[in-house]
């Protein structure tokens, strides 16, 4: 089903795969199977064209969808599964969210105290992704207003997706195909 998607989309704007400049793909966090055909077709896509490779993480696109506030820090939460919550942290630095700590792991009942720690020596935290709405009553007590109370602001998007790989694009900051890591989280 997806290479037919990408060929009908490169159709509908009249473009080959020769065109293409750079391909984005989503690294993960993810499930097994999803993360490997995507980044198989990427890859594949990126060697046999010479196209560039663009490799995001969810916590890059949830990152990327909120506003860069320079008095706070982002934390970005999705549900690794197995009673796991992967994190990673971001600061503000030259108007966009840089990444801190790439990639953490905690154990929910492990969630409150070590982002207490983590976070004990900074501004207040701006918390986001579908694991901080379970405990957001009780991290908003800890740090007011730190979890945004909209549901959407907690869903990775594509938009966000995209805007992280815009981004990278711009810097030039490409992955290298032989070297991409895909974040699996279990089921």
């Amino acid at each position: 089903m997806l290479w037919p998607s990408i060929m009908a989309l490169l159709e509908e704007e009249a473009l080959a795969l020769k065109d293409l400049d750079a391909v984005i793909v989503s690294c993960g966090p993810g499930r097994l199977t999803g993360l490997r055909v995507g980044l198989a077709v990427a890859k594949t896509v990126c060697m046999a064209c010479g196209t560039h490779l663009v490799a995001v993480s969810q916590f890059q696109a949830l990152a990327t969808a909120h506003p860069v506030d320079s008095n706070r820090r982002l934390v970005t939460l999705l549900d690794g599964g197995r009673d796991v919550v992967l994190g990673s942290l971001f600061r503000a630095e030259r108007g966009q969210w840089e990444t801190e700590t790439p990639l953490f792991t905690l154990r929910h009942d492990a969630l409150i105290d070590e982002l207490r720690e983590r976070l004990s020596d900074g501004p207040r935290p701006l918390i986001v992704g579908p694991a901080a709405l379970p405990v957001a009553t009780v991290l908003d007590a800890i740090w007011e207003g730190s979890v945004p109370t909209q549901e959407h602001a907690h869903q990775p998007t594509l938009e966000g997706l995209i805007a992280a790989g815009l981004r990278e694009i711009e810097s030039e900051a490409w992955t290298d195909p032989e070297q991409v890591t895909p974040l699996y989280h279990a089921c």
